[in-house]
């Protein structure tokens, strides 16, 4: 895989360009960059499987940089690199074609095995690729409280019955435990993170119902949604 790391920290640049070269030898970095014009500039005669880039840099930042390649180059996987203050940019470029975004400080291991993951899909079946875009459409629309399986199903050309057994089958889940795991997951990096009241939470999680949400938390994380956050803080 060709890979550019695109960061106005030096340090980031360099030991992220490091760290790969190191443990995926096999990996080509391509290039590294200290804003988005830069690496836009190289993109336009070179061709890239994945961009990892940085949120708020000079001159053209990542919001901007991503939304641009996901018009021009539909095809390069673009993964951002964020801090927790940022994780409002982070959620638009998720809307924008952005494929995953990571948070600062970077677990060079998490960022080896999501590029992992990246490569495992590349080579999988166009049958098998539907159920990626089925996975990358749930990530888009969870927020989206009357989210179905028929709906998701209908996005990748198949019925509701062979989606939910192949969904099943590829994820090692059922469609609503992914959807269900997913807002979970979202609800507590919310409470840990941000100061939205627990109905705020709930809703930006896909949860229009407050008391619905509330003990829903609780059967999955065995504890309350204030719990939670009073356990974090």
């Amino acid at each position: 895989m060709k890979i550019i790391v695109v960061d106005d920290e030096e340090l980031v640049r360099e030991g992220l360009s490091r760290q790969l070269r190191k443990y995926r030898p096999n990996w080509a970095v391509e290039g590294i960059f200290c804003n988005g014009r830069e690496a836009l500039d190289y993109l336009s005669d070179h061709a890239v499987d994945i961009m990892l880039t940085d949120i708020r840099m000079p001159v053209m930042d990542g919001l901007e940089l991503t939304s641009i390649t996901a018009e021009r180059y539909p095809d390069l996987k673009s993964i951002i690199l964020t801090g927790y203050a940022e994780f409002d940019y982070a959620r638009r470029a998720l809307r924008s074609g952005v494929t995953e975004y990571l948070l600062k400080p970077l677990e060079y291991q998490n960022i080896l095995e999501l590029l992992d993951e990246i490569e495992r899909k590349c080579t999988r079946s166009p049958y098998l690729s539907k159920m990626d875009k089925a996975v990358y459409y749930i990530h888009e629309h969870y927020r989206d409280s009357g989210l179905t399986l028929t709906e998701v199903a209908e996005q990748v050309d198949l019925s509701a019955a062979h989606f939910s057994r192949m969904f099943k089958q590829d994820q090692g889940v059922s469609f609503i435990q992914y959807l269900t795991d997913l807002r979970m997951k979202q609800a507590a990096f919310l409470l840990e993170h941000t100061p939205l009241k627990i109905y705020e939470v709930g809703r930006e999680a896909g949860y229009q119902d407050c008391h619905y949400f509330y003990n829903l938390f609780k059967k999955h994380y065995d504890m309350t949604p204030l719990q939670f956050r009073e356990s974090k803080n």
